[in-house]
């Protein structure tokens, strides 16, 4: 029976590979090592990271950030979806939804505009994210209001699609009936129940 610790042991006990999916791994020091590109690009220790930080009198904890990363899941995300519109003939378009109330910070936002300037997104999710962000850069709607609005228009273009059925637009959106019915009311939209009712 093995009872030494080495690599593979830290690498299978804490399934790096699993939750890793090739950004993250052991290196031969032991340490946990990033690789924003994956195999297409350099790697990046993080103990010396946090050595370094500490060096510079940097208070914990840190947020580390690797932009490179996010452009490259970007890009895998978007090349996936279009490998299989491609493959199955798909006659409708694939618009990645960036989710604002996740991360709302400005260099985030702006990679992922970045990508869509430089041929890695649709032109047109591109743009609309990039007009969103101005907007809200600018003064000339709040993040708020623009969640609001966006989050009504796909409630609406929900229930359009179903033909107002509450349960179907629910089903469409992921969430729980009750809350598409708060959100339709709140909204002062129109829907129909299963019984027939409007509401």
């Amino acid at each position: 029976m093995k009872t030494e610790w080495d690599i593979e042991s830290a690498i299978a006990t804490y399934n790096v590979e699993g939750w890793g999916e090739g950004y993250f791994t052991v290196n031969s020091s032991g340490n946990v090592e990033a690789r924003p590109l994956k195999d297409d690009g350099g790697s990046i220790d993080l103990l010396e990271v946090v050595n370094e930080a500490r060096a510079r009198n940097l208070s914990f904890p840190l947020l580390i950030r690797f932009q490179d990363l996010l452009r490259h899941r970007v890009e895998s995300i978007n090349r996936a979806f279009h490998a299989a519109i491609s493959e199955f003939g798909y006659q409708n378009q694939y618009r990645g939804v960036f989710p604002i109330k996740v991360n709302q910070l400005r260099e985030v936002v702006e990679e992922i505009v970045d990508a869509g300037e430089s041929g890695d997104l649709p032109q047109d999710e591109a743009g609309a994210t990039a007009i969103a962000y101005a907007c809200v850069r600018q003064g000339s709607v709040s993040l708020s209001d623009l969640k609001r609005q966006i989050e009504r228009d796909c409630v609406a273009r929900a229930l359009a699609e179903t033909h107002g059925n509450i349960t179907k637009a629910a089903a469409l959106l992921g969430m729980k009936r009750p809350r598409l019915s708060q959100l339709v009311k709140q909204y002062g939209l129109t829907a129909v129940s299963t019984d027939g009712s409007q509401s």
